[in-house]
């Protein structure tokens, strides 16, 4: 949903611009079932950033299998830059990460494709 929100406005938006609700109990900015927290990253309609910008945040509450509680799974994203080939105006990277920058092997097992999205 960002990435049409994106392709339409030019510009990054909230989950509320973005027509996008988080799973159970959802507020404004954030949502929770039992197992997860899911968090807005965008506070406010802004310009694509240049720089990685972190756009959803999904927290697991419990300890799940070998993946233990409070690891996160992020969608960053930022603007394509020019010198990538045939990025045009508007055009968005979104990178997909579980865990820290050196992953989590107990959680990435749980959602095996998950940093396949964006590419």
């Amino acid at each position: 949903m960002q990435q049409a929100y994106i392709s339409e406005d030019g510009s990054i938006g909230t989950w509320a611009l973005i027509g996008y609700k988080g799973p159970g109990n959802v507020t404004a900015t954030s949502s929770k079932t039992t197992n997860f927290s899911y968090t807005d990253g965008v506070e406010a309609k802004a310009d694509l950033p240049e720089q990685d910008k972190i756009g959803w945040t999904a927290e697991n509450n419990v300890q799940l299998n070998d993946c233990g509680a409070k690891s996160k799974w992020t969608i960053a994203m930022k603007k394509a830059a020019a010198s990538s080939g045939n990025a045009a105006a508007g055009d968005a990277i979104f990178t997909a990460k579980v865990g820290g920058d050196q992953g989590d092997a107990g959680c990435t097992a749980l959602t095996p494709s998950f940093d396949k999205i964006g590419k």
